[in-house]
């Protein structure tokens, strides 16, 4: 079946999980009206339809603009959101999403590996829950870290210390939710947060980090401590944002 044909959730969720594509939809829209289309009046299992389609390798390339659709839109209850956003945060590489035990008993199949099988024909132990792995991808994690801390600003330490726990991609996606959230701390603990944040190995971060103190009014700070960062890109970046505020073209455009 596909995506479009199902009528009802179920449907819907046997078909993302059972077949499987490998496709490049860039445009959240496709899986946001999916979304849409099934929960606008059922929030009561949108988590779970949440999780399928924002793990779904078709729509690999809009996971972020996709996660921000979903926590806008209101479909998805507010503690619904939260259990999906400590879930980003504490995976390892992948969430697992049970398989009900119905499928089983009806005449199945799943694409794996470029071929159709029969459902039963994967599951090996019947006493335990049979579950796909479902890959989180950073913009997932990132958008999980800021809304914990948004929750919670005593959180942001805990955060810190599960980034350093994840792989390089996954741990940058994680402090950049942080400072995606930097709003919500008070002038002491922004300061700690942009020294850790500087000094943070992915390349990415500490561009976040300088951009931030760039918008909270100490460009040349953040120009001279880009200037010296062992990274060629940032050191170009810190030169040609120093050039451009201090060319007279700026100063032009500036009045108006």
């Amino acid at each position: 079946m596909d995506i479009w044909d199902a009528e009802t959730i179920d449907e819907l969720h046997r078909a993302l999980v059972l077949r499987q594509s490998s496709g490049r939809g860039r445009s959240a829209s496709v899986p946001y009206e999916l979304f849409a289309k099934h929960h606008g009046r059922a929030p009561e299992r949108a988590a779970k339809t949440a999780v399928l389609l924002l793990t779904d390798r078709r729509w690999r390339h809009a996971v972020a603009p996709l996660i921000a659709k979903i926590d806008e839109s209101g479909l998805v209850p507010p503690a619904d959101l939260d259990l999906l956003a400590e879930t980003f945060v504490a995976a390892g590489r992948s969430v697992y999403w049970e398989i009900p035990q119905r499928w089983f008993d009806d005449d199945e199949t799943i694409q794996s590996g470029g071929l159709v099988m029969p459902l039963r024909s994967v599951r090996e132990d019947r006493t335990r829950p049979a579950v796909v792995d479902r890959q989180v991808r950073p913009p997932l994690r990132r958008w999980a870290a800021a809304r914990l801390l948004r929750s919670d600003p005593t959180s942001w330490n805990q955060l810190f210390q599960r980034a350093e726990e994840l792989d390089g991609p996954a741990a940058a996606a994680v402090v950049s939710g942080l400072l995606d959230a930097a709003e919500v701390f008070d002038r002491p603990a922004r300061e700690a947060i942009m020294q850790l944040t500087l000094a943070w190995p992915h390349r990415q971060v500490r561009l976040l980090a300088l951009a931030a103190l760039v918008e909270q009014g100490d460009p040349e700070s953040a120009y001279d401590i880009a200037s010296t960062d062992g990274d060629a890109s940032i050191r170009s970046w810190a030169t040609k944002q120093r050039e451009a505020a201090l060319s007279p073209q700026a100063d032009q455009w500036s009045l108006f």
